[in-house]
């Protein structure tokens, strides 16, 4: 599972994300779409089978970090 589906995105009240097709983008004059800045709050999910938010989402990344140890190499710094 994703870290993002961990959390509930709640829009904001003051600058709520725009969905407006016309005015959605920043720069009008713009050649691709760059939206308006908006602001949104993360809220954690409620935790599955009886754990809490916090385990829930901890046993989610420990899992992760456990499938994917064979794939990642930790360096060590450089000797000189």
């Amino acid at each position: 599972m994703r870290i993002i589906c961990s959390y509930r995105i709640v829009a904001s009240e003051q600058m709520p994300p725009n969905t407006d097709y016309v005015e959605y983008n920043q720069f009008k004059s713009a050649l691709v779409a760059i939206p308006r800045d908006f602001k949104v709050r993360l809220i954690p999910r409620d935790g599955v089978e009886g754990m809490s938010e916090e385990g829930a989402l901890e046993s989610c990344l420990e899992e992760a970090r456990a499938r994917t140890e064979g794939y990642y190499k930790e360096e060590e710094g450089v000797k000189i």
